[in-house]
């Protein structure tokens, strides 16, 4: 749309994309430190420790 000359519409559907890629960024925060979790618990059950992540 930029391209053919309608800078505001192009605007508009940039901004309403944009909770878009939020949403992908906080999903694949939350599976990235769950991965962590879950590979620091793995580590402490083969060296025989507790649970590394106290809730």
């Amino acid at each position: 749309m930029v391209a053919t000359g309608h800078t505001a519409a192009g605007l508009a559907m940039i901004v309403g994309m944009l909770p878009v890629g939020i949403a992908v960024v906080a999903v694949t925060w939350s599976w990235v430190n769950r991965e962590e979790r879950e590979a620091l618990a793995d580590e402490a059950a083969h060296l025989g420790g507790g649970d590394p992540v106290a809730w």
